[in-house]
């Protein structure tokens, strides 16, 4: 069964390992996106949610998901 991220809200604690993780699945992720009328862009939202189909053992939170985006150099995806 997968687990709840550990916060609803907030940044995620995680270890070098799980960051440098997370980080290559996101940007494989946004490298697969393709624009639709209905989600024009990869987004937070979209980001997150796409995650955490994928990896239902460990799941992230849309803050975790900024937070390491911006660490990325990738602050485009964040909600408006």
């Amino acid at each position: 069964m997968p687990q709840q991220p550990p916060n609803t809200n907030g940044q995620m604690i995680l270890t070098e390992l799980e960051t440098s993780d997370i980080k290559g699945k996101l940007q494989v992720i946004k490298d697969a996106f393709e624009p639709s009328d209905e989600q024009p862009a990869a987004d937070t939202f979209y980001l997150t949610v796409a995650y955490n189909r994928a990896n239902p053992v460990f799941l992230i939170n849309g803050d975790t998901v900024e937070m390491l985006l911006l660490e990325m150099g990738n602050d485009d995806a964040k909600i408006t």
